[in-house]
């Protein structure tokens, strides 16, 4: 099955556990306070930047599927996750605090920039020709 073979109410639903699941990553705490340099710490909170990279790809992806973004949105949609990606490939070799920071901005960035663009555009009107 495609994705776009999946209903609406599939996809809406597919949304809210998604945003379920970040809630619960984001649940654990912050990770720039704890300065501890604790490996464990540092494991954990590069397992929950990576999940929310993931979750964020997957919001940006779902929007460019949905038919609603522009030549300049797609630019855009790839200039972040390209950041991001590039942010957790550093992280990943040399994994300390500074680097976690950044990829979690990165990710971070992708995931505000995808939520703006969703909203922004309505489901009912699509902002782009999709075919």
């Amino acid at each position: 099955m495609t994705i776009s073979g999946v209903s609406r109410g599939m996809r809406r639903g597919l949304g809210m556990v998604l945003l379920l699941c970040l809630g619960a990553c984001q649940a654990g705490g912050s990770l720039a306070s704890d300065s501890t340099g604790d490996p464990v710490s540092i494991g954990r909170g590069t397992q929950r930047v990576v999940i929310n990279y993931l979750i964020a790809h997957g919001m940006a992806e779902s929007y460019v599927m949905s038919g609603r973004a522009t030549a300049a949105d797609l630019l855009d949609l790839v200039r972040f996750d390209h950041s991001a990606l590039v942010a957790l490939r550093g992280h990943e070799a040399d994994p300390n605090w500074t680097s976690l920071k950044q990829a979690a901005g990165a990710v971070s960035a992708l995931m505000d920039y995808t939520t703006m663009m969703d909203t922004a555009a309505s489901p009912s009107r699509p902002r782009a020709a999709s075919r």
